[in-house]
């Protein structure tokens, strides 16, 4: 099994995310202003959110994606995630991110997503 890349940016933590973190990404899909961005319903109960932890280990173990916690420093607790999921037969990713509607605005995910797409060059985008 590979290891999972850790990126770092001046104010940011991208990490794997791991089952401690089952409340925080609780929290974060609880949040209808977060889930009206995604294909699922609105969390109500910890355990989708430990599901969701487990498919993203089981996604990077086979090698379908990546999807990084997005941590503001000096904290640990992820406030969302970001990463890709790979369609091998049409040899594209699609990129994926939520966050916590309170961080919205102040330009945590240009940053995570820059330099994640830094530190990973062979992904190239489209239009």
């Amino acid at each position: 099994m590979q290891n999972f890349p850790k990126l770092e940016t001046p104010r940011l933590w991208l990490r794997q995310v791991i089952e401690a973190d089952a409340e925080a990404i609780f929290k974060l899909f609880s949040d209808p202003l977060v889930t009206q961005f995604h294909d699922l319903d609105t969390f109500t109960h910890i355990n989708q959110a430990k599901a969701v932890i487990e498919r993203r280990k089981k996604g990077f173990e086979a090698g379908r994606g990546i999807r990084w916690a997005i941590a503001l420093k000096p904290q640990n607790s992820p406030i969302g995630s970001c990463g890709f999921t790979w369609n091998r037969v049409s040899n594209q990713a699609e990129v994926g991110y939520e966050l916590a509607s309170q961080f919205w605005w102040q330009g945590i995910m240009t940053e995570a997503l820059t330099d994640w797409q830094v530190e990973t060059p062979w992904i190239q985008s489209r239009s």
